[in-house]
């Protein structure tokens, strides 16, 4: 039987492709501002959570 080549759910043989998780530079100001300019909901909330690195869900306890 031959396994299909993206992979299989509880397989013990590796897929072909893997996930890596990057982390990228950026102006925070400039995306808040761009969010501002766009009309975005919640803009305080997305604000303090790209100023602080915390998750909205979290913010109450700051």
């Amino acid at each position: 039987m031959n396994a299909p080549p993206d992979g299989q759910y509880g397989s013990e043989r590796p897929a072909p492709w893997g996930v890596n998780l990057v982390r990228v530079p950026y102006d925070i100001e400039e995306a808040v501002r761009q969010a501002e300019i766009s009309g975005m909901p919640e803009l305080a909330l997305y604000a303090t959570e790209l100023r602080t690195a915390i998750y909205r869900g979290r913010q109450a306890a700051l």
